[in-house]
């Protein structure tokens, strides 16, 4: 086995390249964490959206249409933690590209609390470019 000199500068040299290293993942996983706080919009305030308005809404999906379509209940949050379902209802389309975070493609599938990040085409079909999976993460009032 090697010795290492007293003085030498290797060994503290590895030390603070992990440490910075492993500062820099931490401030990546908190300005992540930071942007994904789920959205608080509102019902109404997501079926007077218009046309090409991009928004972030939170919906539990109730069944696949068809393919990467669902049927979902628009929930509602005033602190983004706990949310309570509304009469509202959309539809989500995903596409091969839509991009998943906080889970996986198969988690998304009915019965999964996830916050959609799209725009509403003309026959009112949220396009989702973005999907938050947050079941685990929030609650509904149908939860408890």
């Amino acid at each position: 086995m090697p010795r290492v000199k007293f003085g030498s500068r290797g060994p503290w040299l590895l030390v603070i390249g992990v440490l910075l290293a492993a500062t820099a993942v931490g401030f990546d996983v908190w300005r992540r964490a930071a942007n994904m706080q789920p959205a608080t919009i509102g019902a109404e305030a997501v079926m007077q959206a218009p046309e090409g308005q991009r928004l972030e809404v939170v919906v539990r999906l109730n069944a696949s249409i068809h393919q990467g379509t669902y049927a979902a209940e628009v929930l509602e949050s005033k602190d983004g933690a706990n949310y309570r379902a509304t009469p509202a209802t959309i539809q989500i389309a995903t596409a091969a590209d839509t991009l998943v975070v906080m889970g996986a493609a198969g988690d998304i599938k009915p019965g999964a609390i996830v916050q959609a990040d799209g725009q509403f085409d003309s026959a009112r079909i949220l396009h989702a470019r973005r999907i938050v999976v947050l079941s685990g993460f929030v609650h509904s009032a149908a939860d408890r």
